[in-house]
């Protein structure tokens, strides 16, 4: 009990700061001296400023005698504060502010895409942000020493690989980036998005580092981040090439050539059958159902660490929404088919909600055969016993045995 209100007390000298931040005191009075000091000893402060400049080897361009011109460059400011209420409370807050241009290649390529009406370009300040809304701000709480917590807006990210999310899917993934494999200048710790949420682990054995975690993300407190195919219309163009940029296609809008090939998303597999016209209603999850949850063991064995864990949640990543047929009815007169005429498709673009068991393992090499390497072999598994993530259903692709009849 006494330590924690040693800890309301700095918690509350904390607030008390903020908002007496403007006040002037007098020479004499005690409490100035107590949170200059609280200033000077428990809060520090830090940060980094980071920018990023891309070049595209090409055919070349008019502005430059070489092959190399700039594509893209992302400037980078973000503020941290850091308060250590005592040896078992602490605080870290972060802001983030980015200035980032749109791009010639990204507007010629939206100018080209096939709409009734050309998609225009983005606005100069679409891959800003500026929001006072902080970045990180964690709590860290040791309420014993092999018990600790972790509250507020974090990151949280399991697995062992670089390039590819298969267990990396606790935080939601910034849709405005390019997919996973595609060319692009940012990797995934970049690209995440932190979440509101609870982070537990505790030490079952400190010596061979056995330690149970456990995680939960609410998911309401989360706001969508807009993905940039929102706005985009239609990623097929007319030159029937998908022209990646700093924003990001959507992959399932391109069929092979033997259902129609790109700029026919929808056309019609069966000849002589009547024509689909798709009705797409984005559905994002309710407040109630955006919950994710993850529990994890994690265990040491010399140079080898490995781990068991259990996700259930929706996918988060902006670029794997999917869609998934709700019915089909007639153009003319809404009935269900067969139809004279047309036949409409109703499709949500969804997030799919699903279970993943997962393992991944680190092994460190410090030699092979007396030869010094200092490398390490790693790697991860994970099981869907319902269904992967990002598998869609349109007209063309899987609706053979059922579409219309």
């Amino acid at each position: 009990m006494r330590k924690w209100r040693g800890f309301a007390k700095y918690l509350g000298a904390w607030l008390l700061t903020l908002l007496s931040a403007g006040v002037t005191f007098a020479a004499d009075t005690p409490f100035p001296h107590e949170w200059e000091r609280f200033l000077k000893e428990k809060v520090s402060f830090g940060g980094f400023i980071e920018n990023t400049t891309g070049l595209s080897v090409s055919h070349g361009s008019r502005f430059f005698n070489t092959s190399n011109r700039f594509i893209m460059n992302r400037l980078t400011l973000q503020p941290e504060v850091n308060v250590e209420f005592t040896d078992w409370a602490k605080l870290f807050i972060s802001w983030r502010f980015v200035k980032e241009p749109r791009y010639n290649a990204e507007a010629k390529s939206r100018r080209v895409a096939v709409n009734p009406k050309p998609v225009e370009p983005l606005d100069n300040i679409f891959y800003d942000e500026d929001s006072p809304k902080p970045w990180e701000a964690v709590l860290d709480l040791k309420p014993t020493d092999r018990l600790k917590i972790r509250l507020g807006r974090q990151f949280i990210s399991w697995g062992e690989t670089d390039g590819l999310r298969l267990l990396d899917v606790i935080n939601p993934q910034d849709g405005t980036f390019a997919p996973p494999l595609a060319p692009n200048l940012f990797d995934l710790d970049e690209t995440r998005i932190p979440s509101w949420g609870v982070r537990m682990s505790y030490t079952i054995r400190p010596v061979s580092n056995t330690i149970l975690e456990f995680v939960a993300i609410p998911g309401w407190w989360d706001e969508a981040k807009q993905r940039v195919d929102e706005v985009l219309g239609r990623n097929d163009i007319a030159s029937e090439t998908v022209r990646y940029g700093r924003w990001s296609s959507y992959p399932e809008t391109r069929l092979p050539a033997a259902l129609g090939g790109v700029g026919r998303f929808y056309a019609n597999p069966f000849p002589g059958a009547p024509v689909v016209v798709p009705t797409v209603s984005r559905e994002l999850p309710d407040a109630g159902d955006a919950w994710k949850i993850g529990a994890r063991f994690t265990h040491s064995i010399g140079a080898l660490n490995f781990g068991l864990g259990y996700i259930w949640g929706y996918n988060p990543q902006g670029g794997d929404m999917v869609f998934k047929r709700t019915g089909k009815r007639c153009l003319v007169g809404g009935g269900p088919p067969p139809c004279a005429g047309p036949t409409t498709a109703l499709i949500s673009l969804v997030n799919d909600r699903t279970s993943i068991f997962a393992g991944h393992f680190n092994y460190t090499l410090g030699n092979v055969a007396g030869v010094p390497v200092n490398t390490a072999l790693r790697g991860e598994l994970a099981f869907y016993p319902q269904q992967p993530y990002n598998i869609s259903e349109f007209p063309g692709r899987n609706w053979r045995h059922d579409w219309p009849q």
